[in-house]
């Protein structure tokens, strides 16, 4: 499936949308949100991020339950900028921090078409 964004769309990733192909403008934001169970030491890492294809805009942590439960999901969230018209993916790991991304447990990734 591929879906294509009006220009200045902001598109918004999560799981659902996992080995999907996307079509985005060059100066659409693209936001990757995913669950992630940082008490258990579980961390979210891009494998790599081309920097010809994205500007890092910002990321951040918005809790999944009640504020102040200690060791609750999170989910965290990256803004991506469209630089340039190309092909690319966007491929993240998701592993506890000590262990590596060899030992992942999970992993997102999405094609991205650039107009």
């Amino acid at each position: 499936m591929i879906a294509t964004s009006p220009a200045g769309w902001k598109t918004i990733l999560t799981k659902e949308q996992n080995g999907q192909e996307i079509t985005v403008k060059t100066g659409d934001v693209i936001q990757v949100e995913l669950e992630s169970l940082g008490g258990a030491g579980y961390v979210w890492a891009f494998e790599s991020l081309e920097k010809e294809y994205f500007e890092s805009l910002r990321g951040g942590n918005r809790s999944v339950s009640k504020p102040g439960l200690e060791g609750a999901p999170v989910t965290k969230t990256w803004s991506l900028k469209a630089r340039k018209p190309g092909k690319t993916l966007i491929t993240l790991y998701h592993f506890r921090a000590w262990e590596g991304k060899e030992k992942a447990v999970d992993q997102f990734r999405v094609k991205v078409h650039i107009q």
